[in-house]
């Protein structure tokens, strides 16, 4: 990607991006003995947008208006991995026009020794369209043929300041997340809900600790756990200091410097589409929920690579399981 700042306001950008992921699966054959084979989507998009930002002493505010053009490729692969040889989609390339519109709010701020924020609300709102390109008429609107759609997703963030005691101030930190999404090309796979969010670690530049941006996080739920057209989900965490350490380890490179505790509380739930072409329904079901404790530790690597080597512990509350540990880079949000 490219931003251009030499006309102040407003910020011209392009980018270009290129990712694989699953797609869901299809049964091929016919029954009983009917084969599982797995989606490979591919996806390549170009795309140009223009940003106003507005910048106060209090807040910061930005409006981006985005357009570009998206190529998709789907492939059917074998359980075992392999592209198969015997199935095929009847229309696996796909060319859409793509249309956006985003609205950033910001007056989170934090203060000395404070890990994390620690006042002020975070606010993002996005609406977009996707309409399939030299697409026939007969097939326009035509579940599993035309991949057009439509959708809103937002995520709101804020800290409270609680009180003092220890060497920074005790805070509580919230956030939701949610999405809708209609049209033909609106699947069951369009939202993914669980999973614990996370940074890619930069220190030994292996990225450790499998760690990412997810929309939908609910601790102690796998990854796509519910998914859906439609999604939520909210997290309540309460966070205290712990120990000031102020220590490097012998000649070693590296320095802890602060621990903060967290309690928290997450919640969520996907679901949709009501019927697909399938046949799936994908009904509402029960939200998804947990409760747990992190302790993230504050290093510098290398005299100059900062990470928040977080360590936390999940129980989940609906469909019974044991609690659930994991490791990951940066703070939840």
């Amino acid at each position: 990607s490219y931003s251009f700042y030499g006309l102040g306001r407003p910020i011209l950008s392009v980018a270009t991006n290129q990712r694989y992921e699953g797609a869901g699966q299809l049964l091929g054959g016919d029954p009983p003995e009917q084969d599982t084979l797995l989606v490979l989507e591919r996806t390549r998009d170009v795309s140009g947008s223009i940003t106003f930002p507005v910048s106060k002493w209090r807040y910061n505010l930005a409006l981006t208006l985005s357009g570009g053009l998206v190529w998709e490729h789907r492939e059917l692969w074998t359980t075992a991995l392999r592209e198969s040889a015997n199935y095929s989609l009847t229309r696996p390339t796909g060319r859409l026009s793509n249309a956006r519109v985003t609205l950033n709010f910001n007056s989170s701020r934090t203060h000395a020794l404070q890990m994390g924020t620690a006042r002020g609300v975070n606010l993002f709102l996005q609406g977009g369209v996707k309409s399939e390109m030299q697409l026939p008429d007969s097939l326009k609107a035509v579940e599993g043929m035309d991949r057009s759609l439509g959708e809103v997703v937002g995520r709101v963030r804020g800290a409270i300041p609680l009180w003092g005691g220890g060497y920074a101030a005790h805070v509580l930190a919230l956030q939701a997340s949610g999405g809708i999404a209609s049209g033909t090309g609106a699947g069951p796979f369009q939202y993914r809900l669980g999973g614990a969010s996370g940074q890619l670690e930069q220190l030994t530049g292996l990225e450790l600790f499998g760690g990412g941006f997810l929309l939908f996080p609910v601790r102690g739920y796998p990854p796509g756990s519910r998914f859906g057209r439609l999604a939520w989900s909210a997290t309540a965490e309460y966070r205290f200091p712990l120990w000031f350490i102020n220590r490097g380890f012998r000649v070693w490179p590296l320095h802890a410097d602060r621990m903060i505790g967290s309690l928290f509380f997450d919640a969520g739930n996907a679901w949709g589409p009501d019927l697909s072409a399938s046949g799936f329904q994908n009904a509402l079901r029960e939200p998804l929920a947990s409760l747990g404790a992190e302790i993230t530790t504050e290093m510098l690597g290398l005299y100059r690579a900062r990470i928040r080597l977080r360590l936390g512990l999940a129980l989940p509350l609906v469909g019974g399981g044991d609690a659930v540990g994991y490791v990951r880079v940066g703070l939840p949000f």
